[in-house]
């Protein structure tokens, strides 16, 4: 009968051991089914642990247990003071860039302990649950060893939740990338700052041309007049209007005759020269949708938070943000007149 292969053990203490850790002449045993298994280590053979199958153990079943216990180890080591917390590997919402994540940032509260399967309602059982100090599960943790969590589940579990490959575990006890991730959006830092300083600079902008930042429908980038040389803000808007209709619309949108288009238009005009944009100078990267959601126009907002940065408009020094606008700059947005 083949013998199965066992990634970690139980010693007498009930401790996790791994085979490097091990020693001959003490007992170990699988944390599948409780029986004693074989360490072995040589000269020619890699330390390891094994035992014979059998009917009440597999090794899916070994992969799936192992995976669990690592988890639920590397959360009460972490909350006793043993060890740091595990992170994960999650992708930036914004930059889809993949990020790593201390723990508890990730969560929706303080963590107390984590519970090995632990009943949810709903008659769902969690493999682990991080329970917070009013002993309340704040977030589940399933493990995949060969079948994904079942949509059934997902859509009646009611904390957030993540999925995590045992194997991954297992080779990276503290280090986790899930494959289902259901936690909040993350945004990486870097984004998060990109957006700070877009805010900041925007803002002192539109404070000095005497206007009011749009929450809604007209998306915004700060600019270089081509004209006069003075910074100031461009807008855009859906395209499917033609004509800016929402209310209140910024006072430098007017309809205005352009000698290149040959006719007249809505468009950006420099509230300090009077001097108009032709839209297709503006440094607008990608299109927007008609009717929005708040949501998704914050979401336009972050995006241009993090094109203004990577376009150079906006600079962060240590805590300082500033707007720059250098010589160089993609003239082919910035320098020629409608």
């Amino acid at each position: 009968m083949p013998k199965l292969k066992v990634p970690y053990a139980a010693d007498r203490t009930h401790a996790l051991r791994s085979p490097d850790e091990a020693e001959k002449g003490h007992d170990y045993f699988c944390l599948a089914c409780g029986d004693a298994v074989i360490f072995r280590k040589g000269k020619v053979k890699v330390a390891h642990f094994a035992h014979k199958a059998a009917n009440i153990c597999s090794q899916e079943t070994i992969i799936h247990k192992t995976a669990k216990a690592l988890v639920y180890n590397s959360i009460t080591e972490w909350k006793s003071g043993k060890a740091d917390p595990p992170w994960l590997k999650r992708n930036c919402v914004e930059c889809e860039s993949d990020i790593s994540q201390p723990l508890p940032d990730a969560l929706p509260g303080n963590v107390q302990s984590a519970l090995l399967e632990f009943p949810l309602p709903n008659n769902l059982i969690a493999d682990i649950a991080i329970i917070n100090g009013t002993d309340r599960p704040i977030m589940a943790i399933e493990i995949r060893a060969t079948h994904a969590v079942d949509e059934r589940k997902a859509s009646r579990l009611l904390i957030p939740y993540i999925e995590l490959d045992a194997r991954d575990v297992i080779t990276l006890p503290r280090i986790w990338k899930p494959l289902v991730d259901n936690l909040k959006p993350f945004a990486c830092p870097n984004c998060a700052n990109n957006l700070k300083a877009f805010e900041i600079v925007t803002a002192a902008i539109a404070g000095r041309m005497g206007i009011t930042l749009p929450t809604s429908y007209y998306r915004y980038l700060p600019c270089k007049c081509w004209n006069c040389g003075r910074q100031i803000i461009v807008f855009s808007w859906p395209e499917d209007d033609e004509n800016p209709r929402k209310q209140p619309r910024p006072i430098t949108l007017q309809y205005r005759f352009s000698k290149t288009a040959g006719h007249k238009y809505w468009a950006n005009v420099c509230i300090y020269c009077g001097r108009m944009y032709g839209n297709h100078y503006l440094p607008f990267p990608f299109p927007f949708e008609r009717g929005t959601t708040p949501e998704v126009f914050k979401q336009d907002i972050k995006r241009l938070a993090n094109h203004a940065s990577a376009i150079g408009l906006i600079r962060t020094n240590e805590s300082k943000h500033r707007c720059i606008i250098p010589s160089s700059a993609t003239p082919s947005l910035f320098d020629k007149p409608a």
